[in-house]
């Protein structure tokens, strides 16, 4: 009888914060806030407690969460931490403490404003 040693990954470390669900809280919707969502005026959006005890914002256009299966607190937590997976959560809470705060998206990928952070910023950013 032969033994082979496999080698395996490790795991993904999460990250240090997860992004309670229910420490999430929905906004009232506001159409006369658009100027607050880069001009959007049906939008979700959310308010996040920071670890540093601040509280940060993410949205989405309510046209996008129409697209999400069983959109939710859940859906707004779960994208959040696979946005400080793939970002860093340092990165990920700074957008979430910006002034339009961190827009989601279906896919998963946030922005903050117009700067998408699923590519490096260049020179034209």
């Amino acid at each position: 009888m032969t033994s082979a040693a496999v080698e395996v990954a490790p795991a993904p470390t999460p990250p240090a914060h997860s992004f309670d669900v229910l420490a999430i809280e929905r906004e009232i919707p506001d159409t006369a806030r658009a100027s607050e969502f880069n001009g959007h005026a049906m939008v979700q959006s959310f308010t996040v407690p920071l670890p540093d005890g601040r509280t940060g914002r993410c949205w989405i256009t309510t046209s996008d969460a129409f697209r999400v299966p069983r959109f939710g607190r859940d859906w707004v937590a779960s994208a959040l931490r696979e946005h400080a997976v793939t970002h860093g959560l340092e990165t990920t809470c700074r957008a979430l403490a910006t002034g339009t705060g961190l827009r989601l998206h279906p896919g998963g990928q946030g922005e903050v404003g117009q700067r998408r952070f699923d590519r490096l910023a260049g020179p034209d950013d």
